[in-house]
């Protein structure tokens, strides 16, 4: 059985790199990875080997559910899993609070502190997942019976501190410590320009998002280049990928001492993120009268962040 001091439960590469920062910020020694991947492809691999290079001690596991009645097997699946790899730990540090696998790990692993880190948008969308108890009844008996005894709520309850990317906000516990992704940044206007589209899997969000419209959208704001998503699987002709490993929060920090960049989303978290790094980034989110009306209240955090909103005036209904 293996000894850990320090375990964090990461599900994106996103949450990798907050890890390493805990880590940086609160020196902390003999610290372990589990890593629950929901694809394989070269953008977690790249963060997953990362780990694997600095000594870390590096689970993985690869989720291979896509529908909620398979996640029930992909449970069992994951307990026999760690059945074959035991080990306890001091301190646990968790994202993603209401992943059923999540709860899993915690049922299965003996330890004494539990503490939680930004997973994202969704920290700040007081209306969405992290902060409405959606879990009914059948689910908490079928978790009875399977001996997982967490769930959002207990962790949101024991959670000792939160960490958090976004200064001065309310989060999903009282108690949070804010930490900067990286240093700081500026960009230089006099720098040649540079449109970067973040890409998104939209398509899994709301079928609105049609191959048509994001085209439509892409030459109506003259995007030069397009920074995938890992999880996208449309792809569009005569377009600049970006192919990098890194996430875009990393490979904006390197770029920006080349170019004067302006990024362009409809709900990508990353732009909260590089806001938190560059005050100056310039960032718009798109969005028309649709989408407007149906997720207004993810655009209400974006203009409390003092992020440009533009109405790009396509009509996809």
């Amino acid at each position: 059985m293996s000894k850990l001091e320090n375990l964090f439960i990461c599900v994106t590469p996103l949450q990798i790199v907050i890890a390493k920062r805990i880590i940086e910020e609160k020196q902390l020694q003999h610290v372990g990875f589990i890593i629950l991947f929901y694809n394989e492809n070269t953008k977690y691999r790249f963060y997953i080997d990362s780990l694997k290079t600095e000594n870390y001690l590096t689970i993985e596991y690869l989720v291979s559910s896509q529908k909620k009645f398979d996640r029930l097997i992909e449970v069992f699946k994951l307990k026999l899993f760690l059945n074959q790899t035991k080990f306890s730990t001091q301190n646990i540090y968790l994202a993603s609070i209401d992943n059923s696998l999540v709860h899993t790990i915690l049922s299965k692993i003996r330890f004494q502190g539990l503490f939680t880190f930004d997973d994202g948008l969704a920290n700040l969308n007081y209306q969405g997942q992290y902060y409405i108890n959606q879990e009914n009844n059948l689910q908490k008996l079928l978790k009875f019976i399977i001996h997982i005894n967490w769930s959002m709520k207990k962790i949101k309850q024991v959670s000792q501190c939160h960490y958090t990317l976004y200064f001065n906000q309310k989060n999903i516990i009282s108690k949070t410590k804010f930490i900067l992704l990286s240093s700081k940044h500026q960009h230089d206007p006099s720098l040649p320009k540079l449109r970067i589209y973040i890409g998104q899997p939209l398509e899994t969000i709301d079928t609105y998002f049609s191959k048509d419209f994001i085209k439509k959208t892409l030459e109506t704001i003259s995007a030069d280049t397009y920074f995938p998503h890992p999880r996208e699987t449309i792809k569009f002709e005569n377009i600049n990928y970006i192919e990098s490993d890194k996430i875009l929060e990393e490979y904006y920090t390197e770029e920006i001492v080349k170019y004067n960049i302006t990024l362009y989303t409809f709900f990508s978290t990353s732009i909260l993120n590089l806001k938190q790094i560059d005050v100056t980034c310039d960032v718009v989110v798109l969005y028309d009268s649709y989408l407007m009306k149906k997720y207004s209240h993810i655009f209400n955090i974006f203009k409390q962040q003092n992020i440009k909103l533009l109405d790009i005036g396509i009509n996809n209904e």
